[in-house]
């Protein structure tokens, strides 16, 4: 649905606070290193590096253009 509707990852994002204020606990003052997370989620789950479901992906969970399968 979320890909239907145009959603990928310009909007998998956080608040602007966390990617610009460094975090107080870090001595570095570090951002949240959103691009690398998203970078891994998206490989974790299956999905491209827009985060759209692979086309493997969507054969093993059974959905394809034409909708799910039907056994």
């Amino acid at each position: 649905m979320n890909v239907r509707e145009g959603i990928s990852r310009k909007d998998d994002t956080l608040p602007a606070r966390f990617l610009a204020e460094g975090r107080e606990a870090d001595p570095k003052k570090s951002t949240v290193p959103l691009g690398k997370m998203l970078d891994r989620y998206y490989r974790l789950r299956g999905f491209d590096g827009e985060g759209r479901p692979s086309p493997r992906l969507l054969a093993r969970l059974g959905i394809g253009r034409e909708g799910p399968s039907v056994s």
